[in-house]
C-alpha cells in the first residue's frame, strides 16, 4: 500500500479523530481531520484491522470547518489534546457526539433516544481548571501524558479563571493546581493559603445554594448541570419512589433536591470522599431534609450495608453518577443483588457506560437515554440513561 494517499474524511470517531476508508476497506483514523475534508495523508500505523495517518495537505476543506479555531494550540508543534472539536462548527460537534452515544448503546435498543441538549455556551463555561506543574511552569499534559504544554489561558474557562491563570506562577516544587470559580465566591485556587475550605454553588430550581469542598468533584458547566438536575427531578416526579439510593453522591446535591421535590422520599447516599460526605450532611441540615437524607463515607460497593431495614427494592430508584472509569464490577454485583426497580445512570464516559450496561442487561433494559453536552469542544459528554427491571 502507498504511504501517502488521497482520502475523503467521512466521519468522526469517538475521541475526535476523523475517519476515512482505505482502498482495502479498513478504517483509518486521522487527527485534525473533519468530515467533508479531502486530504493527502501519510499512513503512520498500519494494523490488520485499522490504520492511522497524519494530514500532509488539506486539498478540499470541509464546509463543517470553522473560520477560526477556538484553540490556538491545536496547530502548535505539540498540540493541546483536549479541544478535538475546536476547528468545527458546533452543530457538527453535537451531531458527532449524538452518533457516538447511539453507537455505544445500539445493542441495548433504547426505547427512546432523546435529542441532545446543547451547552448554551461553547467557550467560557468551565468553572474549574486543573493544571499540572513542573519546574515552576503550569500547563496541560500533551497526548503522551508526560510532556507539559505551558498554558496561561484557556478559552473554555470562565473569564475570571482565565485572568487568574494569566497571573499565576507555580512554585518550583508545585505538582498540580486547581482553579475554581463560583458567582458567590469568585476565583480560588487549591494552593493558595487563604483559599476557603468550601465554596457556595447554585444548583437546581431557583438556584438553590449548596456548599462544596474546594478540591472535591463538582460539575464544570453549570448551565448543563442545572439541566441534568432538572432531569433527575423529572424522574423523581414521574415515578414517585419511596426511596432514593445515590451512589457517588458527592456533596449530596441530587439527593437533597429530590427530597425537597418529594416530601415523602427518603434518601441514602454513599461517597468515598469523606469531606464531601461531611458537607452533604451540612447541606441536608441547611435545606431542612436531614431527617430524610443520610450520607455515608464508603466505597459504593458497600451501599447495601447502609440501607435502612425494610427498604423495598420495588419502591427504590437507584441513582449512580460514577467517575469516567465507570462502576467497578463489585458495585454492579451489589446492584444486581439488591435489584432496585429502576436505575438512573449518569455517565461521562459512553464506552464505560456500555461496559456497565452489558453487565446489567440480563436484569434491566434501557428505557431511554439522552446526551447533555457538559464539555463542548472536547471529546467528552454527559449522558443520563434510565434502566427498568425486566419483568
Amino acid at each position: 500500500m502507498e504511504n501517502i494517499l488521497e482520502l475523503y474524511i467521512n466521519n468522526f470517531a469517538f475521541g475526535g479523530d476523523g475517519t476515512a476508508i482505505l482502498p482495502e476497506g479498513k478504517v483509518c483514523f486521522i487527527p485534525h481531520a473533519v468530515p467533508g475534508d479531502l486530504v493527502r495523508a501519510e499512513i503512520t500505523v498500519n494494523k490488520k484491522n485499522f490504520a492511522r495517518a497524519v494530514i500532509r495537505e488539506i486539498m478540499t476543506s470541509s464546509p463543517l470547518r470553522s473560520t477560526e479555531s477556538i484553540c490556538p494550540r491545536r496547530k502548535s508543534k505539540i498540540p493541546c489534546p483536549a479541544c478535538v472539536y475546536a476547528d468545527v462548527v458546533y452543530s457538527a460537534e453535537l451531531d458527532a457526539k449524538q452518533k457516538q452515544l447511539e453507537f455505544f448503546l445500539r445493542k441495548f435498543e433504547p426505547a427512546v433516544i432523546h435529542p441532545p441538549f446543547p451547552s448554551p455556551n461553547r467557550t467560557g463555561y468551565r468553572n474549574k481548571i486543573t493544571l499540572s506543574c513542573e519546574n515552576g511552569v503550569a500547563g496541560y499534559r500533551a497526548e503522551d501524558n508526560k510532556t507539559l504544554i505551558p498554558v496561561n489561558d484557556c478559552a473554555l474557562a470562565q473569564k475570571a479563571i482565565r485572568e487568574a491563570m494569566g497571573q499565576y506562577t507555580p512554585s518550583a516544587n508545585q505538582k498540580r493546581v486547581v482553579f475554581r470559580w463560583t458567582p458567590a465566591d469568585g476565583v480560588h485556587r487549591t494552593d493558595a493559603p487563604s483559599a476557603p475550605a468550601c465554596l457556595t454553588e447554585q444548583v437546581g430550581p431557583n438556584g438553590k445554594t449548596f456548599k462544596v469542598p474546594l478540591p472535591s468533584f463538582f460539575q464544570v458547566n453549570m448551565a448543563v448541570a442545572n439541566e441534568l438536575a432538572n432531569r433527575v427531578l423529572g424522574y423523581i416526579k414521574q415515578f414517585q419512589p419511596e426511596y432514593l439510593v445515590e451512589l457517588y453522591s458527592g456533596s449530596g446535591i441530587f439527593s437533597i433536591l429530590a427530597a425537597e421535590c418529594l416530601p415523602s422520599l427518603h434518601c441514602t447516599g454513599v461517597e468515598l470522599d469523606g469531606e464531601a460526605v461531611r458537607i452533604a450532611a451540612v447541606n441536608a441540615e441547611g435545606h431542612g431534609v436531614a431527617d430524610r437524607c443520610r450520607f455515608y463515607s464508603d466505597d459504593a460497593a458497600c451501599f447495601r450495608k447502609k440501607l435502612r431495614k425494610g427498604l423495598s427494592p420495588e419502591q427504590t430508584l437507584l441513582l449512580t453518577d460514577p467517575p469516567r472509569t465507570g462502576m467497578a464490577k463489585e458495585v454492579i454485583a451489589e446492584i444486581l443483588k439488591f435489584q432496585p426497580e429502576r436505575i438512573v445512570y449518569i455517565s461521562c464516559g459512553p464506552d464505560m457506560l456500555r461496559r456497565d450496561l452489558d453487565l446489567l442487561s440480563g436484569h434491566y433494559h434501557v428505557q431511554e437515554t439522552a446526551l447533555l453536552d457538559m464539555f463542548p469542544c472536547t471529546t467528552h459528554f454527559e449522558s443520563i440513561t434510565l434502566l427498568e427491571k425486566r419483568q
